[in-house]
């Protein structure tokens, strides 16, 4: 794929992201985010919608692939890696937006988030990523891949446990390379 191709696939997803997120917000009116990284909104609870999220666990499958998780999710620096396999057999990731995967992590007490890179010279047969997950509790991890021509997003449940030296209330974004 082409740079002019990149740079307009990738202003076509940030003007949804943000235009849902504009639509979301005029919806929801302003929060208030306090320091413990609780937050309160302006709206009636009653409107929210819980959801339960599916229980832990390190495997997902999507389309006809399986995905690994390994690594030990906790607060700090954890280290992440996934496997892709289709049929039994592990399989070699294409590269998508110049790097063997992407990870977003998100928060489930407050939906703050991660958008994380995989390591310098992390393969496309285990793709791995350092993700620094600010504090304990239930997170879900979105590991996009892509292979034969077409994206695919594995979902993930973590319940991250808290680490000896503890962790901050604020989200950290890790995000490196070129986008």
């Amino acid at each position: 794929m082409n740079a002019p191709v990149k740079l307009a696939a990738f202003g076509a997803v940030l003007a949804f992201v943000f235009g849902g997120a504009l639509a979301v917000g005029a919806a929801v009116g302003p929060i208030d985010i306090g320091s413990d990284g609780n937050h309160t909104a302006s709206h009636s609870s009653a409107s929210a919608v819980e959801v339960a999220l599916p229980e832990p666990s390190p495997i997902a499958t999507i389309d006809d692939y399986t995905v690994t998780m390994t690594g030990d999710p906790m607060v700090g620096e954890a280290t992440l890696t996934f496997t892709v396999q289709r049929d039994g057999a592990v399989v070699r990731t294409d590269p998508y937006f110049d790097a063997a995967g992407h990870l977003v992590v998100i928060r489930a007490q407050d939906l703050a988030y991660l958008h994380v890179h995989p390591q310098a010279g992390a393969t496309t047969e285990a793709v791995t990523f350092v993700a620094d997950l600010p504090t304990a509790g239930l997170y879900r991890l979105f590991f996009d891949f892509s292979h034969g021509g077409s994206v695919h997003t594995a979902a993930f449940t973590v319940d991250v446990a808290a680490s000896p030296a503890g962790g901050t209330d604020g989200p950290t974004v890790t995000h490196g390379g070129g986008h």
